[in-house]
């Protein structure tokens, strides 16, 4: 893969290649290769080639250590199955960076690589050698949720108007049909005390219609948005009157 670096002096760009000791968790606690890559002053596109064959399908993390000389160009657009995690502190959850157990606590010692709020926490500008493909199979493996793979069917993103078609050689009665929308369970929400950039979930269908075999439509949902007018209150308060 390729990404693109901008050195505001000569320095090197280390990089790690990690994945968690517990296969099928998300903490990058294990280092499987790592790269230091002399880069000079200036913009330019690195690649990174970690010499690597992973066995068993999962998720790793390509992780760039801090460098004040060093800035990484990031992309706005949002890949299913790519998400950013940053290494840092959150005092709303006295998150300092790392858990540090005692020895013999029973408890276990890692760093928290968290996402970060939007406009932040955009995705890194990657160049990858192959495509990212999504198996059509998974909208029908009963997982809805990422696992050690995203477990999601993603059509090309050329496509203004991609569909799947679901069929089956006999007739089925259809007694319920569950909708499962992306309600953005990527975005860190510590509490509700914790405010968001959006007053709803940008991801999530809001309108929609089910048909049947013959083009009728049997169910619509559509949310019709109103504009917030400017008003102004006066609260009014004397002996006489209160209100």
């Amino acid at each position: 893969m390729k990404i693109m670096v901008h050195a505001l002096d000569n320095t090197t760009l280390k990089a790690e290649l990690r994945t968690s000791s517990r296969y099928g968790s998300f903490t990058p606690d294990t280092i499987l290769s790592s790269l230091n890559i002399p880069v000079n002053q200036g913009a330019h596109y690195v690649e990174l080639d970690f010499d690597m064959e992973i066995e068993k399908e999962q998720y790793v993390f390509i992780c760039f250590l801090a460098n004040e000389q060093m800035q990484l160009a990031y992309s706005p657009q949002r890949i299913t199955g790519m998400l950013s995690v940053f290494n840092g502190t959150n005092k709303a959850v006295s998150n300092n960076g790392k858990q540090a157990a005692p020895e013999g606590a029973a408890v276990d010692s890692f760093e928290f690589w968290c996402p970060q709020r939007r406009p932040e926490g955009q995705n890194l500008a990657l160049q990858l050698d192959t495509v990212l493909s999504f198996d059509v199979e998974n909208i029908r493996n009963g997982v809805d949720r990422p696992t050690t793979k995203p477990n999601a069917w993603v059509a090309d993103i050329t496509d203004e108007r991609p569909f799947i078609t679901l069929q089956w050689e006999e007739p089925q009665a259809i007694k319920k049909i569950h909708l499962v929308f992306d309600t953005d369970t990527d975005h860190p929400m510590e509490s509700v005390l914790m405010t968001h950039p959006e007053t709803v979930m940008p991801f999530c269908v809001r309108n929609y219609y089910i048909e049947d075999d013959n083009g009728n439509t049997i169910y619509q949902k559509r949310i019709i948005s109103r504009p917030i007018m400017k008003y102004c209150l006066q609260c009014l308060w004397s002996p006489k009157h209160s209100g």
